[in-house]
């Protein structure tokens, strides 16, 4: 049965995107990347990126190294960070425009994930009901001396009523669950290749080798990419035009968040609509197989007696 409590990815991305772009904030500002990870780590929880990196940097390991070991084993959002350092050090790019760029990725993605869980909340508690009504209405009935609990338990019809109910109980939770991952932005959604090239170019390389870096980068923090044709397209655009490959890189690096972030919008409207469904034809129908069907026919047996 599908868990109703709200996804830990989503608070991770919030907690991800919030940091950083605070991280972001402190480097534009000028702190040395020692002393912004410091600040940064310094008051959150024990358990977390930030504050692992600065276990790391007490312990005397370069900034460049912990940050990307200690982001590897973490989930998208980190391994974007890590992604974002690593193009940095290599390229030699200014890291504050690239981390607050992936900030506003985060940021969309953890809102189109709270929005589904906003979407699905009003279903989840009606199941939550539906599941417990039929134990209400067959104490009611009992208090009321009608003997409910015997036919269905006792009796074929009752059996087999209670096991279509729970199939259909769990088809309905399995077919929510289902919209809901449908709804929600899938790995790769907070796509950071075009910032990635971006960065790149912005230290100096040549497109060719910016979006080898940037493949590689991708490779080594294990993130799904998928505008990499664009990054030719781009490269190519910037020759013949003659003008600057960054301004168009994160052009339309802004241009595929805007997209993401209305699609995501589209998808959990679409949700609200799509999860009246499984409520109408599943969960409904289970309720009156459970609750209705046994004291009705209780009710009926009784009174022929």
């Amino acid at each position: 049965m599908w868990s109703w409590k709200k996804q830990a990815s989503s608070a991770e991305t919030d907690d991800a995107s919030a940091l950083v772009g605070r991280l972001a904030v402190f480097l534009a500002a000028g702190l040395a990347p020692r002393s912004a990870f410091m600040e940064w780590g310094a008051h959150t929880d024990p358990t977390g990126v930030p504050a692992l990196i600065v276990q790391a940097l007490g312990q005397g390991e370069p900034v460049s190294a912990a940050v990307e070991r200690i982001t590897k084993g973490q989930d998208e959002s980190w391994r974007a960070l890590g992604a974002c350092w690593w193009i940095a050090r290599q390229s030699g790019a200014p890291l504050a425009p690239a981390l607050g760029a992936l900030a506003e990725s985060l940021r969309d993605m953890a809102t189109t994930r709270r929005e589904v869980a906003a979407a699905m909340a009003g279903p989840a508690a009606t199941i939550r009901l539906m599941m417990a009504l039929p134990f209400v209405a067959l104490l009611g009935g009992a208090v009321s001396g009608i003997n409910s609990f015997a036919l269905l338990l006792g009796s074929p019809v009752g059996l087999t009523a209670v096991a279509l109910g729970g199939l259909m109980m769990a088809a309905a939770g399995w077919w929510l669950r289902l919209l809901s991952q449908r709804a929600t932005p899938p790995p790769g959604s907070v796509s950071i290749e075009l910032d990635l090239f971006a960065i790149a170019c912005l230290g100096g390389a040549p497109p060719r080798l910016a979006r080898a870096s940037v493949h590689a980068a991708m490779a080594e923090f294990s993130l799904i990419g998928s505008v990499s044709d664009v990054l030719g397209e781009l490269a190519d655009l910037s020759r013949r035009a003659g003008v600057p490959v960054v301004p168009l890189a994160s052009s339309h690096a802004k241009l595929q968040r805007d997209i993401a972030r209305q699609e995501g919008t589209a998808s959990v409207h679409r949700l609200g609509v799509a999860v009246v469904l499984p409520l109408g034809l599943l969960v409904l129908p289970a309720f009156v197989l459970i609750a209705v069907v046994p004291t009705a026919l209780a009710m009926w047996s009784g009174a022929l007696v």
